[in-house]
């Protein structure tokens, strides 16, 4: 019985070596590629209304949407976080905001009141 219990551990270890070693089958995942940009495509009608008062909202009508329209805080977005949809630059307030932003910008906008 000793001895079953010795080849069961060998075995035990033998396969925890192959895993640290190897991995356990399940390679990492290459890095998922980034999602097209924004600009990539055409705003609705819908969005191209609230993108234009979100533009007018600071003043002037340039096309940059200064504040963040993901978090509803009406933040002032920043142009590190900035985002193009259309002929629109929308600036974000963090990344969060931004990858949200990027990820249905027709939702965000439908969204806005």
């Amino acid at each position: 019985m000793h001895c079953r219990n010795a080849a069961i551990e060998i075995i035990l270890v033998c396969a925890l070596g192959t895993v640290l070693l190897n991995g356990c089958g399940n390679k990492a995942a290459p890095e998922e590629s980034v999602a097209a940009p924004a600009q990539d495509s055409s705003p609705s009608a819908v969005a191209l209304v609230a993108l234009d008062k979100a533009d007018a909202a600071d003043g002037s009508t340039d096309r940059v949407v200064t504040n963040c329209l993901s978090c509803k805080l009406r933040m002032a977005g920043k142009a590190e976080y900035a985002s193009h949809y259309g002929d629109y630059e929308v600036h974000l307030c963090s990344s969060h905001c931004k990858a949200f932003f990027e990820k249905d910008p027709e939702q965000v906008l439908a969204s806005l009141k």
